[in-house]
């Protein structure tokens, strides 16, 4: 009797640890049967009604939580988005055939050794997509770029080191859009700063000649994920890098 009890201390305590270092916003029930629904689907339509699935979701800043004097927690909230964590959850359900898929899959692309710490996560787009490969179609210009590096002695995040990257992309405008072979890429919009690898990333989707970008905007109008004309959203923007899903993660 005493074991017995014992063991239960044991299990009351591993799930209260948990739960600490998780934050849900979200029916696990509901993922199981939208992977059910979907599962006859290629993973490129998939990721095409993931992403339409969470149109109209409220767009969120900071939404993920941990710094370098935050203890970090596993966020998982399908109704309030920033545009990296749109872009994640979408392609985390893609890959999976079960709710336990799902959060197994967020980890391994989210975190380095599906370490769940500020310092493990992925913090930039370029180091996100490379780790998790997705194989890059823009490679016709480079810039050297020092991530993180917000000032001469300030990081945009504290406890994150400085990376030296080259960032491949490409000029607006270079190519033909809709001859591109796939229906569905993310994107990043190049960033001005030194610092960051990008502003903004979302879906490029494409339907024969129709081209969308799908993202969760932060703009006043919308706060919200949506689709904008592709080619009007990057005019004038400085570059744009483009991944192609491949399918797997390094999970």
């Amino acid at each position: 009797m005493k074991l017995i009890k014992e063991k239960k201390l044991h299990l009351v305590s591993i799930i209260f640890f948990f739960l600490t270092l998780t934050s849900f916003s979200i029916n696990f029930g509901q993922i199981d049967n939208l992977v059910i629904k979907y599962q006859n689907l290629t993973l490129e339509e998939k990721l095409v009604s993931y992403s339409a699935l969470l149109l109209n979701k409220n767009y969120k800043e900071n939404v993920l939580i941990g710094s370098a004097s935050i203890d970090e927690k596993l966020t998982i909230d399908l109704e309030n988005l920033d545009c990296f964590t749109y872009v994640e959850y979408v392609y985390a359900l893609a890959l999976s055939s079960s709710q336990k898929d799902f959060r197994r899959n967020l980890i391994s692309l989210r975190y380095e050794d599906n370490v769940i710490s500020f310092s493990k996560r992925n913090h930039f787009f370029t180091n996100w997509a490379d780790d998790n490969n997705l194989k890059r179609v823009s490679n016709d210009k480079k810039i050297n770029k020092i991530l993180n590096k917000k000032d001469i002695n300030k990081k945009y995040l504290d406890g994150i080191p400085l990376e030296n990257k080259m960032i491949y992309y490409e000029d607006v405008y270079d190519r033909d859009y809709t001859k591109l072979n796939e229906k569905i890429y993310v994107v990043g919009i190049l960033s001005s700063s030194q610092g960051l690898d990008v502003s903004h990333v979302g879906f490029l989707i494409i339907n024969e000649n129709e081209l969308k970008f799908r993202h969760a905007s932060s703009k006043k109008k919308y706060r919200k994920v949506v689709d904008e004309d592709f080619l009007e959203y990057i005019e004038n923007k400085p570059g744009i890098i483009i991944y192609k899903f491949v399918g797997a993660n390094n999970g």
